[in-house]
């Protein structure tokens, strides 16, 4: 989907973003549900508005103190962000899996989440085969 519910979805996705990088935790969380609640179909449009909006949710569960919800969330936009093929945000969301894991005291997991990012964000050869 790519029509007007997905517009307006992103439109919430980013006033989340913004409302979150101002401590407005209140704006955050109602503009992140509004993104998900605004979405009825699946597209890719819509599907990368949801992962944006429950980034949001999963950062404001972290400042929470809620790491268990938080990392469920952050697995949630990590598997949209895979079945979309978006790499770069993929990296991004196993980074933040990864300081998250850390933070807990699970190296291993730490780890695993950040091998995980490198892989996914790494650039393809720069060679061409003839």
């Amino acid at each position: 989907m790519s029509g007007p519910a997905a517009y307006l979805a992103h439109c919430y996705a980013t006033r989340a973003e913004v409302a979150l990088k101002a401590k407005d935790a209140a704006l955050a969380r109602s503009s992140a549900e509004a993104a998900i609640g605004a979405t009825d179909e699946r597209g890719a449009d819509a599907d990368r508005a949801v992962a944006t909006a429950t980034l949001v949710l999963a950062e404001l569960d972290l400042r929470d103190g809620q790491p268990v919800r938080a990392e469920r969330r952050m697995r949630e936009a990590a598997a949209t962000y895979r079945a979309l093929d978006a790499k770069a945000e993929l990296g991004d969301v196993l980074m933040r899996l990864s300081r998250s894991a850390k933070k807990r005291g699970d190296l291993r997991a730490a780890e695993r989440y950040a091998t995980q990012a490198y892989a996914a964000s790494k650039p393809g050869s720069a060679n061409v085969e003839v």
